[in-house]
């Protein structure tokens, strides 16, 4: 075992303070666009909520302890991002191999089943295409390139939904969801009844 490995290992045995979690409860993710929820948790709920992932395969801790940890969880391909101990955003990778840091490329293939927009449930993943998206969510409020890669910014319902995508292939590559700031917003461009 390299050394690196075995510092890796120490910090996650000894200071994961999701080590003692229940064993994951979830093998699919969904996320209400109306609700700002993942699998039924608020995205402002804290941290310590997200038990029903299980233990977390990774955890980084910001300078100051009191933010808060960011979680990754790779076999759903899943990381979570907290701010003064609640949870801010939650990305699911579709594709690691293609993302930046190590810590992505770690994680298997995620789908991200989205709600909340009176039609049927939707999955993205690796295979959907940006131009699914425009027709599921709308029109982008911002769109460019972050580090040569495209993205587009959806503001759906009381949700921000960021995608990430192949620039030759137009394919998903990451999505990361947040929520908005103005709680009293109930429509955003996306579809409606």
């Amino acid at each position: 075992m390299g050394l690196r490995r075995l510092f890796g290992w120490i910090r996650w045995r000894f200071f994961n303070p999701t080590r003692e979690w229940p064993a994951r409860a979830i093998t699919r993710l969904d996320f209400d666009v109306d609700q700002c929820r993942l699998n039924g948790i608020a995205l402002d709920a804290p941290w310590q909520d997200l038990k029903v992932f299980g233990p977390a395969d990774e955890v980084a801790f910001p300078l100051s302890r009191k933010d808060g940890p960011d979680l990754s969880f790779h076999a759903i391909g899943l990381a979570i991002e907290s701010y003064q101990g609640r949870i801010v955003t939650a990305s699911v990778i579709t594709d690691g191999s293609s993302r930046p840091g190590g810590r992505h490329k770690r994680m298997r293939p995620g789908a991200l089943t989205i709600t909340g927009l009176h039609l049927p449930p939707y999955e993205i993943t690796k295979a959907t295409h940006e131009q699914d998206l425009f027709g599921l969510f709308g029109m982008p409020v911002e769109t460019g390139p972050i580090v040569g890669e495209p993205m587009h910014t959806f503001a759906v319902k009381r949700s921000f939904v960021n995608t990430y995508h192949d620039p030759s292939t137009g394919h998903v590559r990451e999505v990361l969801v947040s929520e908005r700031g103005d709680k009293n917003v109930t429509q955003g461009p996306g579809p409606s009844a």
